[in-house]
């Protein structure tokens, strides 16, 4: 009885044993775990920290750039008004360049109807110029139409004429060259008589005068115009 309690016991203490070195090196196995899951942690802590101090570093720049970027912006905005208060002083001048175009255009064309009318005056006085430095032959003629008789009586149509009488002045202020007097008989339509007759000499001086005295056969009955 008593060597089977001892082999219980034996049993029994074996069995402590055996439990106790498994808990043991349970014990050891999780504690060496959780060492290695620390370090692991520690690890990925410092890796973490490593990270952020890197997006703190970028977001630094960041801001930098922003900085920068903010300053170039609002230099734009300020070379951009000043374009847009250039731009409004350029459309300022550019109106009243306008304006000053249009008045001087009216000027232009006030000035050129001044000139048309002066130029037409000038050419008015030329004429008269030339009118007052030109001869001015004036006439004080008489014609007169001569017949010899009826036929049955005067048989001879020769001795019809017409008979041309007067004087021509010359009114102008310079002499007149070529002065010829242009008679004309008509009949019916038909020119029967378109002769020149020289006056004088053909030449009238200003102020003078030359008598016309003459006689034109002819040998129709026409009626007369005389110039």
């Amino acid at each position: 009885m008593k060597s089977k309690i001892k082999l219980v016991l034996v049993a029994v203490s074996v069995c402590l044993l055996v439990s106790l070195a498994a808990n043991g090196y349970l014990y050891l196995y999780v504690n060496n775990g959780s060492q290695q899951q620390v370090t692991d942690l520690q690890s990925q802590v410092v890796t973490l920290q490593s990270q952020i101090v890197n997006l703190q570093n970028q977001a630094t720049t960041l801001k930098s750039q922003v900085g920068n970027l903010q300053n170039q912006t609002n230099s734009l905005q300020n070379e951009s008004s000043t374009l847009q208060n250039e731009n409004a002083n350029l459309g300022s001048q550019v109106a009243n360049l306008t304006d000053q175009n249009g008045n001087l255009q009216q000027q232009i064309n006030s000035s050129q109807t001044i000139i048309s009318s002066l130029q037409n005056e000038n050419v008015n006085l030329q004429k008269l110029l030339e009118l007052k430095n030109a001869p001015n032959l004036v006439t004080a003629l008489g014609i007169t139409d001569v017949r010899s008789g009826p036929p049955m009586i005067f048989p001879h149509p020769e001795n019809n004429r017409l008979y041309i009488a007067g004087t021509v002045y010359n009114m102008g202020a310079t002499t007149a060259s070529n002065c010829r007097l242009h008679v004309t008989a008509y009949r019916e339509g038909q020119t029967v008589i378109g002769l020149y007759i020289t006056l004088g000499t053909g030449t009238i001086d200003a102020g003078s005068s030359v008598i016309v005295d003459e006689n034109i056969i002819m040998q129709v009955d026409p009626s007369v115009t005389g110039q």
